[in-house]
């Protein structure tokens, strides 16, 4: 159970839905005939999956850490970025957002 802070909380969502959205671009990839949103889609992969859900999650862990208001930049910019390519703006803002991290 989650105690005691709920600001954390959208930093985590926007990590699941990279994860989810990830493992569904993947399962495209694979050949399962899923719902396309995209032609791009199933290349977003790689990216959703590493860096929108492992960045997210793992610098959320290090900034919790750290304990500092700032560090919660790098898992903000990660999610943000993760978003863009799921709600598909152009690649060029979720890349900047992702690897700005």
């Amino acid at each position: 159970m989650i105690v005691g802070h709920p600001q954390r909380l959208p930093l985590l969502a926007m990590g699941m839905i990279a994860l989810l959205t990830g493992l569904w671009a993947g399962l495209l990839r694979l050949g399962w005939e899923l719902p396309l949103v995209r032609q791009s889609f199933p290349a977003e992969h790689g990216p959703l999956m590493i860096s929108g859900f492992l960045g997210t999650l793992i610098s959320l862990e290090r900034a919790v850490a750290v304990g500092r208001r700032w560090a919660y930049a790098s898992p903000l910019l990660s999610g943000i970025g993760a978003m863009s390519l799921i709600a598909g703006f152009p690649d060029s803002v979720g890349q900047v957002l992702l690897t700005a991290v």
